[in-house]
């Protein structure tokens, strides 16, 4: 019978796993507090009052009024709501919508097919650490543009855009333009000045709670008060009415524990993988013809590193052999031809088909990531020998 091993899950950055508290909670609102909460009685009353405290705290995560957070299924829906209603609202026959080269599909996708239907479309250069070129953003900014779109932390590389310099363009330039940013991998992870919300002034942001220890299936979206967005989904009215169909009162509050448990230890969570990722980065530092794509400054959570003359899947499956679960990119785009984001930011082709993504928890254990230097080095020699790999002088 052969022996199960360790797991050691390191592709949190596609989702992370539930905390034993956040189950309960789920079980405990599937099995006792199935009502209605749109219903009138007593039960299905008290069932929306939960729902209520879910989004308080939800909104805490945002750091805004709970007024201003709806739910939704997920980051895609967050996105793919806004995008669409600011788009398809503005009368402006000129209208220009703004976003980087390396933002999620979930936004990407939306803009190009916005470029289809004739929408003027600017897709940002990034500099060679994946954060947005400001200056190629003050130039695409004119008064005709109506929408613009940056993520916060970008997903495969770290990157942490300087939304606050952004948004501070934007309101000189396109002061009528809505501010939107994906906030997906920045959520209940990272704490920093430059993706502050309120600093930044951006109008409207998304959160899926899987990236965060929460259930999958459930998100938020915040959008500022007096901002008038057209529900994606029409129906019954519910969420205020900003998206319709009876509420999931069990993964809200799954996605509101899952919070709470986080709430008060971002930063100490967010320093101690900033020394996690230090360990890792020095264990592996003697390995040669390697590149740490990620920036010095970018999340803890998110390594990206490239190895030239190896191929990034043939590592995964070989480590994945030993246990150990890490990634090459966003998990929902690794069925179709990727590898945009290297492009976007000149990586070398050779050393772009050797690219790793390791995202780290505030579950990982140092001596996670020791087992994790140990076969990476091991595996990335190995495959050098196979293939004869001559290193460069």
């Amino acid at each position: 019978m052969r022996r199960k091993m360790k797991e050691i899950y390191l592709d949190n950055a596609a989702t992370t796993p539930l905390e034993k508290e956040t189950v309960d909670v789920l079980r405990h609102f599937f099995e006792d507090q199935y009502y209605n909460p749109s219903a009138l009685y007593r039960p299905a009353i008290k069932l929306e009052k939960e729902l209520e405290k879910a989004r308080k705290v939800v909104a805490e995560g945002f750091g805004v009024p709970a007024e201003t957070v709806t739910f939704t299924s997920g980051g895609t829906e967050g996105s793919n709501t806004i995008i669409k209603s600011v788009v398809e609202q503005s009368r402006n026959p000129k209208k220009r919508i703004i976003t980087t080269a390396v933002e999620h599909p979930a936004v990407l996708e939306v803009f190009k097919d916005f470029e289809k239907k004739g929408v003027d479309t600017i897709y940002l250069p990034v500099l060679k650490d994946g954060s947005v070129d400001l200056k190629a953003l003050e130039e695409a900014l004119n008064e005709d543009t109506v929408l613009v779109s940056i993520m916060a932390v970008n997903n495969e590389l770290g990157t942490i855009n300087d939304l606050v310099q952004a948004g501070q363009l934007i309101r000189r330039l396109s002061p009528n333009a809505v501010f939107h940013s994906d906030f997906v991998q920045a959520y209940m992870k990272v704490k920093d000045d430059r993706i502050d919300l309120k600093k930044a002034g951006v109008d409207a942001a998304n959160a899926s709670a899987h990236k965060a220890h929460g259930p999958k299936g459930i998100g938020a979206m915040y959008i500022r008060k007096g901002l008038k967005i057209k529900p994606l989904l029409l129906g019954g009215g519910q969420e205020h009415g900003m998206r319709s169909g009876t509420e999931n009162v069990p993964l809200a509050a799954g996605f509101s524990k899952a919070v709470e448990l986080r709430l008060d230890k971002v930063r100490e969570d967010q320093e101690r993988a900033k020394r996690l990722k230090e360990r890792f980065l020095d264990q592996i530092s003697d390995i040669e013809e390697m590149k740490v794509v990620s920036p010095e400054d970018a999340s803890p959570y998110v390594i990206n590193l490239a190895f030239r003359g190896v191929k990034g899947e043939v590592i995964l499956h070989m480590l994945e052999d030993k246990g150990i679960y890490v990634s090459t990119g966003s998990a929902c785009s690794s069925h179709h031809a990727g590898g945009y984001i290297q492009r976007a930011i000149g990586l070398d082709p050779e050393l772009a088909a050797g690219t790793l993504r390791i995202s780290m928890s505030d579950q990982t254990t140092p001596e996670e990531i020791d087992v994790l230097a140990k076969e990476l080095k091991q595996a990335v020699e190995g495959l050098r020998r196979i293939t004869k790999f001559n290193r460069r002088r």
